[in-house]
Order: C-alpha cells, then sequence, then structure tokens
C-alpha cells in the first residue's frame, strides 16, 4: 500500500486533497506556506490539525509523482513520541539559519545587493520572524513549566534562564530584523559591518542557549512528562502553527 493510500488522502485540484474526516466526513487540507511545518484540516467533522515532522523519516509524494515530496505527515495524536526530536530538528535547522545568515553578510560585503542575496535575506527574515518565535512559544508553553516544578534547584535555574534567554535574543534580532528587511528591498543604508557584530552577539548567545537546553533542560523535561499525555501539546503547537500561517498568508 502507498503512503498516499495507507493516510486515505484523495488527491484534488490546486495542491488540495481530501482526507477522511470524523463520522464519516471529508476534511479539505492544505499545506502551510511559511513554516512548512503544519496543514490543516477543517471540515464537518471539526477541525483537526496535523503535524509535519522535521525529524529524518521516509519521504514520499503526498498528492502525486510530480508534486514536490514532503515529510511523512504524522497526526498530532501519534506525534508525542516525537516531540523532543522535534525540538531537536528545530536547533539543527536554526543553526542551518544561523550559518545562511553569516554566509549572507558576507556575499553583501564582497558583492552588495542582488536578486539572489535579496532572496537569502528574506529567507532568514521569514524564519526567524515566524517557526524560530513559534519554537520559543513551545518551550515556554510545554518544556519551561514542566522544570520549573522542579525540587532540583540547577533545573529550576536553568529554566529560568533559559526564558531570560528569550527575551535576550528576541533584542538582539529586533536589532538585526530591520538591515534584513533592507536588503530584501534592494537597499543597502545599514553597515554590513555593524550587522556582522549583531550577528556574531546573536549567534553566541543562541548556540549557548540550545547547549543548555539539550544538556539540561531537555533530558529533565522528558523525564518529568514521561507520565504524561502530551498528545495536547503537540495539537496546540501544530494549531498554534497553523493560525499563524494563516493570518500571514494574503486573503485569495
Amino acid at each position: 500500500m502507498t503512503p498516499r493510500a495507507a493516510f486515505g488522502v484523495t488527491p484534488l485540484e490546486g495542491g488540495r486533497c481530501q482526507w477522511p474526516g470524523e463520522a464519516g466526513s471529508t476534511a479539505s487540507l492544505e499545506w502551510g506556506t511559511r513554516s512548512g511545518l503544519v496543514c490543516g484540516l477543517s471540515g464537518a467533522g471539526g477541525l483537526r490539525v496535523n503535524f509535519l515532522s522535521q525529524i529524518k523519516l521516509p519521504r514520499f509524494s503526498l498528492f502525486n509523482d510530480e508534486c514536490l515530496t514532503k515529510e511523512i505527515i504524522m497526526s498530532a495524536d501519534t506525534v508525542a513520541p516525537e516531540l523532543f526530536g522535534f525540538l531537536d530538528a528545530t536547533h539543527r535547522e536554526i543553526q542551518k539559519q544561523l550559518s545562511q545568515l553569516h554566509a549572507l553578510v558576507d556575499a553583501i560585503e564582497s558583492n552588495g545587493l542582488n536578486a539572489a542575496t535579496r532572496a537569502q535575506a528574506r529567507g532568514v527574515l521569514n524564519y526567524f520572524n515566524g517557526e524560530a518565535r513559534q519554537h520559543h512559544l513551545d518551550e515556554e508553553k510545554h518544556i519551561f513549566p514542566a522544570l520549573l516544578g522542579s525540587q532540583n534547584a540547577e533545573i529550576v535555574q536553568a529554566a529560568e534562564r533559559l526564558t531570560q534567554d528569550h527575551g535576550w535574543l528576541e533584542e538582539n534580532w529586533i536589532q538585526i530584523a530591520p538591515s534584513l528587511e533592507a536588503a530584501t528591498n534592494g537597499n543597502l543604508w545599514f553597515d554590513p559591518v555593524e550587522l556582522r557584530h549583531a550577528l556574531e552577539v546573536f549567534e553566541a548567545l543562541y548556540l549557548d542557549h540550545i547547549l543548555l537546553e539539550e544538556s539540561i533542560a531537555y533530558p529533565a523535561a522528558r523525564q518529568r512528562l514521561a507520565a504524561h499525555n502530551t498528545h495536547g501539546m503537540g495539537r496546540e503547537m501544530a494549531r498554534r502553527r497553523f493560525r499563524a500561517d494563516s493570518a500571514s498568508t494574503p486573503a485569495g
């Protein structure tokens, strides 16, 4: 059985498809276009949202053999075991985006702005304005609260520091974003040297932040959440992304 058949998906025109809904109903599915993480389902059976895992899993074409392949879809009800895998994968993507931002600054310093650098600036800008902020919300809503209830002072301090880090990262990003926005519009009013300095501060804090999460926070949270039903976490994360994507996508 093909993955498409296994998921019961019926291809429709316009990059959409039908999905079996609740109580025999069908639902309309569309891919989120901003984060690339979430697809939303709505229909007579009510709103359901599926998680698109970034974890390296088998890939397949959801709609037809010619369309772009998508990573395997996971229902919010089955994503719980992969919650921390998803968070870890986001950390890898953040580091990739930081590397791309370094390459962008190098290119601007060497050759100024062109179509390629403008597009690259837009991609990085969209990522840190969107998915990176969603990732911080994932942790603040679902990971850090579990740590703040620990009897281990080191774990509580780590959660408090990581929450504070998010504020500092946001401040750093606010210093960087206007330069990237200008670059996407072909404007070079900013100083690339100052942009590089701001990036170095931003990157250093992010890498230190990720190290603390993966060495202390995530292992502790895995233990504390092991006995809890985390299905609701996956659903909240997916719905939030879908709503943010819908709000940022122009109508029509």
